[in-house]
């Protein structure tokens, strides 16, 4: 989930925004996506529509191996185009949305549930927040846990909360989150 070294190169000429509040708001993918649409070939607009028209899944692994890897150089240049036009902010929104999307298969719960519990002192819940979105740990709620935890002496929250911080945001466990995310969204 890192950026690309001249995206990162923005991020920083840009001061280092932050998106943790897009975790609360409507997350509005309408920029990104318009203008790259926009600035796509016509030929990668006919292979999309024939993506959309698409009914079964071997159709559309077909379609997406055959003809998706020849415009993926395309679409990069393109994404590259507007973030430098609009600025790293335009690229927020997606980054929360896979977070939005992939939660629920690896942690169980969707993003929502995980952030209300979150935000009344729900540690488990803060837990898995920290691991998926490690600069969720600067926010308020997690600020106010980890105060308590140092006041109260416990320490085995402050290791909880290394690993947390030590573990990549969405590692597969023994459950096949591919089936997962297919349960969650059917």
């Amino acid at each position: 989930m890192a950026l690309l070294p001249e995206m990162y190169k923005k991020f920083e000429e840009e001061g280092c925004p932050d998106w943790t509040s897009l975790y609360s708001s409507t997350i509005d993918l309408n920029d990104i996506f318009l203008r790259c649409s926009r600035s796509y070939a016509d030929a990668l607009k006919t292979e999309v529509e024939k993506f959309r028209r698409a009914v079964d899944f071997p159709d559309i692994e077909k379609i997406k191996n055959r003809n998706f890897e020849k415009y993926e150089e395309e679409v990069g240049e393109n994404v590259r185009a507007v973030l430098k036009q609009k600025g790293i902010k335009t690229l927020f929104p997606s980054y929360v949305l896979s977070h939005v999307l992939l939660a629920p298969a690896f942690f169980g719960e969707n993003l929502a549930d995980l952030l209300n519990k979150a935000k009344n002192g729900d540690r488990k819940s803060i837990l898995k927040l920290v691991q998926m979105d490690k600069s969720l740990i600067a926010s308020e709620w997690s600020s106010r846990e980890i105060r308590k935890a140092r006041m109260a002496g416990e320490l085995e929250y402050f290791e909880l909360l290394s690993k947390a911080l030590r573990t990549e945001a969405f590692r597969p466990q023994k459950r096949d989150y591919r089936l997962s995310c297919v349960l969650v969204f059917c």
